[in-house]
């Protein structure tokens, strides 16, 4: 999924490098646990036009037995400069085999690479390990997210109601001026909580549909 952004999203567990993910793995997590691993790159294209390069990204697997090329994709043309995220869900059934292999794993490293061009910069990652609480936590996050959009959908209608109503005069004089203050601050605070809802749900966004990929 690559979809324009400039932050990575807190979910995801920030690295020191730049393209190298390192997932550490809880001791209390049992491999029947895990569902797969969530990765997050902030990518910047800067080929002009856009159409120049369709950047082919690999993304690669690092175990005590070397490398191995487990995902390859050729991105759609971004614009210049602009910040985007690359987020790649990987299903742990890729990997069963290869973590069984090895007797224990406290960390699971993965590497993006783009080889076809110097005009794709990864600014940074982040990466998660997805386990069965995270998939029942999302889900209950998804209805609640439902819910809130419903509540600030009625809240925003409501609002432009009743700014249409201030600025009726027939309606307005018939108000005292504490009346008139009263009404205005409900306005803006309720349009402040608006706002911010809107910031939390473009960051909800992108796990709902990340976490449709999941089911």
């Amino acid at each position: 999924m690559l979809i324009p952004g400039k932050e990575i999203p807190s979910w995801f567990v920030p690295q020191r490098t730049v393209s190298w993910a390192k997932i550490q793995v809880p001791n209390n997590c049992p491999l029947d646990d895990w569902v797969g691993f969530s990765l997050c790159f902030l990518l910047k294209s800067y080929a002009i036009p856009p159409e120049l390069c369709n950047h082919e990204i690999d993304c690669y697997l690092f175990s005590r037995n070397g490398k191995k090329l487990i995902s390859t994709r050729r991105l759609p043309p971004m614009d210049p400069c602009s910040p985007h995220l690359y987020i790649l869900y990987l299903s742990i059934d890729q990997f069963r085999d290869e973590i069984l292999k090895d007797d224990f794993w406290s960390d699971i490293e993965f590497a993006l690479k783009c080889y076809c061009c110097n005009s794709l910069q990864v600014v940074r990652c982040g990466c998660r390990l997805v386990c069965k609480q995270d998939v029942e936590d999302w889900n209950k996050l998804k209805s609640k997210f439902n819910e809130n959009d419903r509540a600030m959908n009625a809240l925003n209608k409501y609002l432009y109601k009743m700014s249409k109503v201030m600025q009726d005069d027939s309606v307005s004089s018939m108000l005292t001026r504490a009346d008139k203050m009263k009404i205005n601050s409900a306005i803006i605070n309720g349009k402040s909580l608006i706002d911010n809802h809107g910031n939390q749900h473009r960051e909800t966004c992108v796990f709902v549909d990340f976490m449709k990929e999941l089911e």
